[in-house]
């Protein structure tokens, strides 16, 4: 059996992945989703989302053998960090960071992770 190039099947239900902006991940808004039928449906992503979330589509999976129903889609989202950022994108990242939490502020290297 041939694989699918966007759907794994785990019994009745479908799993596939999603990559998302990170501007989406963090303030949510609407996204376009296949489903195995070849129709794109809309799938909303909160505020917040963390990238690995799984969101369930109910009702899009493969039918059940001899009774009604299908299984159900798993969307499993990835979010795209940008390789190169503008001198203002960085700037708006960095203020942001400062407001977010002031004692993480520098991320990884600054926050004290290496500092003595």
């Amino acid at each position: 059996i041939k694989r699918h190039p966007t759907f794994e099947r785990q019994g009745n239900d479908l799993v596939m992945s999603k990559t998302i902006s990170m501007v989406t991940a963090c303030l949510g808004g609407d996204i376009e989703v296949p489903t195995i039928e070849g129709k794109n449906i809309k799938m909303k992503v909160p505020e917040g989302t963390e990238p690995g979330q799984v969101f369930r589509l109910k009702g899009h999976g493969i039918p059940y053998l001899g009774s009604y129903g299908k299984g159900d889609q798993h969307v499993v989202i990835k979010v795209e960090i940008p390789k190169k950022l503008t001198k203002r994108q960085r700037e708006l990242l960095m203020e942001f960071d400062q407001e977010n939490d002031p004692s993480l502020a520098g991320g990884f290297f600054k926050g004290g992770f290496f500092k003595k």
